[in-house]
């Protein structure tokens, strides 16, 4: 702003002390201060720089999206999925689907079972077809957070203040694995018990120790107790050891969750390697005992 010169009023002659012409002062001051002041904000909007308006990521144009790098494609994959989160629920609910693909805001294929969600080399390539960005979306488990370890018995997790998780011991492997290959070849976890939860969740390190490449898989994004974590569904074999009826093993999908340690399934119990819901109870035919007196966790 250039500076400004303000010209005081003579005082009249013979007049009394300042009284008399102050208010002529502030008449003539009044004006240029505004004018001083809407200068200065015009010169500071000019100064500023624009913010560009954010796009939609359901019309941007799959050939842009490719040259990014994984990293911004999935910024871009989470601000499709929490700009249109109702939206999407809506959908998954209206097709009782597991998973839909959106591409330009209309649902171009869905399914109501994880065998078959699509690859990552398969959503690439329905977008060479059409154009426009395929997401991948699926359905997200209610996790109530109620915590539990391939021993029959396992030792619950302690946390704070006395208070005790309930763990579920486990063997992961490869879906193509029979129990002694489990036993033998498989990721030994401590997972904790979540009857709140209907899905098993785990860190993705701890799968990829299997020989499966989490890369091949499309990531997609969900959130819990306010922080969001991108995860992927591969198929596995998962083994339990129960007392009356030896070792018992079945096919399940789970969410392999990336960067584990900064995500929200540490919060409750930061050494948590995973979270075992009701589904592998019910598939399994478990029935297990929760022993309050001895924090312990028995397959019977």
């Amino acid at each position: 702003m250039s500076p400004t010169t303000i010209e005081l009023p003579e005082p009249p002659i013979n007049a009394p002390p300042i009284e008399h012409w102050i208010d002529d002062y502030f008449d003539r001051l009044t004006p240029i201060l505004k004018t001083a002041l809407q200068d200065t904000y015009r010169q500071w909007l000019e100064r500023s720089p624009e913010k560009p308006a954010e796009k939609d990521p359901f019309a941007m144009a799959f050939e842009e999206y490719d040259k990014l790098s994984e990293v911004e494609q999935d910024e871009i994959s989470w601000q499709a999925f929490s700009s249109k989160k109702s939206w999407i629920d809506a959908q998954l609910h209206k097709y009782r689907a597991e998973w839909i693909v959106v591409i330009g805001g209309k649902v171009e294929t869905f399914s109501s079972t994880l065998d078959d969600v699509p690859m990552k080399n398969a959503i690439r390539k329905m977008g060479l077809e059409t154009g426009l960005v395929p997401f991948l979306f699926i359905r997200e488990p209610l996790i109530e957070e109620n915590a539990s370890g391939l021993t029959t018995h396992s030792q619950w997790a302690e946390l704070d203040d006395g208070d005790f998780y309930p763990t579920l011991e486990m063997f992961i492997g490869t879906a193509g694995d029979d129990k002694q290959q489990l036993k033998s070849a498989g990721v030994r976890l401590a997972a904790d018990l979540d009857t709140g939860s209907p899905s098993i969740i785990v860190r993705g390190n701890d799968i990829e120790r299997l020989g499966l490449r989490l890369k091949d898989f499309q990531n997609t994004w969900a959130s819990h107790l306010g922080k969001r974590y991108r995860y992927v569904t591969p198929k596995v074999q998962i083994a339990i050891q129960s007392e009356s009826q030896g070792l018992k093993s079945g096919v399940f999908h789970l969410r392999a969750v990336h960067d584990w340690a900064t995500g929200p399934f540490v919060l409750i119990n930061p050494n948590r390697a995973a979270l075992v819901g009701r589904n592998l109870l019910l598939q399994l035919g478990l029935d297990v005992l929760l022993k309050g007196t001895e924090r312990k966790t028995i397959i019977v």
